[in-house]
């Protein structure tokens, strides 16, 4: 009985897969299919196998390889993937000047695009009575921790997700891993969550206030966040990661407070899915972050407080300033001081932290 919730879940998107094939019978054969089983009920193994290649769960307490994204790509790499990074400067880079070609794409100075970086930069924006305005931002570092948070149980949602520029161009499906440390009185847990996006070049999904975590649990040494994107380009992914837009993805990892035999199971079936969807031809991870926030005085560490935490994609972290940039509660949106018509040219999201009563 212990299955039934993930059994459930996983045959509702072998269901929508098999819908999509069926519309969509001139582009994918008759061979596709997705197949849910239990390997071995004493180990808690789940197995899911789509065109043959097997989709098995992994340990959710490790993290996918810091090289594999399009960061730490050297140009012999992407000149494999050019059709789908389809970028003329990189283009023109290969065919006239002959570069060095185990050089890694973050240290090509004559490439300008923004999922090259492989920094990141953290804010912070408060919350704030309801009402129009502007809310200015601070450096994550740089606010004090709340430590009523201790103990407490909290909800993350996904606010804002914005692609000014992943390779490729047109429509893009994005999909997000998420991962944090449940803490429980008794132990530990390594929950993982993911789920895809479309979003155009230049825009932001259509989402606010997505749940990602329900009820995590907080412990008195902070909690830590890591999240892991990947840009879904292999077309018959593309199909398959639809599964996860279901209505029973929409709400969110639902955490107890106590030992769920679900929750690892699920949580390491996640993660698997997600580094098997990197790992395959034409799909490219681009954004890999870990955030570890705490309730110490410590002032390298970014703290723990209710409120909203924002993530930019960019070249220079020391070259950053908060102060330049406000959240416009008019239209829910992040704009530059100077000009609230403008928005960071990077790719950046938000993610919420609220205590649950």
């Amino acid at each position: 009985m212990k299955y039934l919730l993930l059994i459930f879940v996983l045959i509702t998107g072998c269901k929508k897969a098999s819908e999509i094939n069926q519309d969509q019978h001139d582009m994918v054969t008759q061979k596709d299919s997705l197949v849910v089983s239990d390997v071995d009920s004493s180990q808690d193994s789940l197995t899911l196998i789509y065109n043959g290649i097997l989709y098995d769960q992994t340990n959710a307490a490790t993290w996918f390889s810091r090289d594999s994204i399009i960061a730490n790509y050297t140009l012999m790499e992407a000149m494999e993937l050019k059709s789908i990074i389809n970028d003329k400067d990189l283009n023109k880079l290969m065919m006239n000047e002959m570069p060095n070609t185990d050089v890694q794409l973050k240290d090509v100075a004559a490439l300008k695009n923004v999922w090259k970086y492989s920094s990141h930069v953290f804010g912070y924006i408060p919350t704030s009575s309801s009402g129009s305005g502007l809310v200015a931002l601070t450096d994550a570092h740089a606010i004090s921790a709340d430590k009523s948070l201790i103990g407490s149980r909290v909800k993350v949602t996904l606010d804002r997700l914005v692609v000014m520029d992943y390779p490729g161009n047109g429509e893009h499906s994005v999909l997000m891993d998420f991962y944090a440390k449940n803490q429980l009185a008794t132990q530990t847990e390594h929950v993982h969550f993911n789920q895809v996006y479309r979003i155009m070049e230049g825009q932001e999904a259509g989402i606010s206030g997505y749940p990602v975590f329900v009820g995590l649990n907080v412990g008195k040494e902070g909690v830590e966040f890591k999240c892991y994107t990947v840009n879904v380009e292999n077309k018959n992914d593309k199909m398959l990661v639809q599964f996860l837009e279901g209505d029973i993805f929409k709400s969110g990892l639902q955490l107890l407070n106590q030992v769920n035999p679900i929750t690892p199971v699920l949580s390491d079936f996640s993660k698997g899915f997600t580094q098997a969807i990197a790992n395959r031809h034409k799909n490219i991870p681009v954004q890999d972050i870990f955030l570890g926030l705490d309730f110490t005085e410590t002032t390298t560490r970014p703290k723990m407080a209710e409120g909203s935490y924002v993530v930019v994609q960019v070249d220079h972290a020391n070259a950053w300033d908060w102060s330049q940039w406000v959240f416009n509660r008019a239209n829910g949106q992040l704009v530059s001081q100077v000009d609230s018509r403008t928005g960071p040219q990077f790719n950046y999201f938000i993610f919420s932290i609220s205590k649950m009563e």
